[in-house]
């Protein structure tokens, strides 16, 4: 069972380090500037939740912003953020957000937050981390 754990934990570790070299060379070499949110698109989601012989289903609504900015030859270009945002609308229509977008692809661009940029590869570490501290917990024990 732990050279499971171990082997899941090394593999998980190498993508995490992989996602966050790529992710620390994209925003070494990004273009940071000022967009303005222009308008949102909405998906909903029916989640459905068992607890015991009860089940509750609650609608949920993701909200995509879509912003727009000048690039560097100073045309405007205009980007959809590929993450959701649940149940609010994180910015409001007009509001200025700070982004990172890449000088060879202008469509390459995120809002410069830590959700937008690091929490999956977090997550992914964290994970990894995780599985590797109880394979050797469990390999102290034998």
């Amino acid at each position: 069972m732990n050279k499971g754990l171990l082997s899941i934990g090394l593999i998980l570790l190498g993508i995490a380090v992989y996602m966050g070299y790529n992710k620390y060379t994209f925003l070494e070499n990004a273009i940071t500037t000022k967009a303005t949110v222009i308008s949102y698109r909405t998906t909903s989601e029916k989640e459905t939740k068992k607890n015991g012989n009860k089940r509750t289903t609650k609608n949920t609504t993701y909200y995509y912003p879509k912003f727009e900015f000048k690039d560097l030859q100073n045309r405007t270009t205009q980007v959809e953020s590929n993450v959701g945002h649940g149940n609010s609308k994180p910015y409001s229509v007009g509001s200025q957000v700070e982004i990172v977008y890449s000088k060879e692809n202008p469509q390459d661009a995120k809002i410069n937050s830590f959700l937008n940029q690091w929490l999956f590869t977090t997550i992914v570490g964290g994970l990894s981390l995780l599985l590797l501290v109880i394979a050797f917990t469990f390999q102290r024990k034998n």
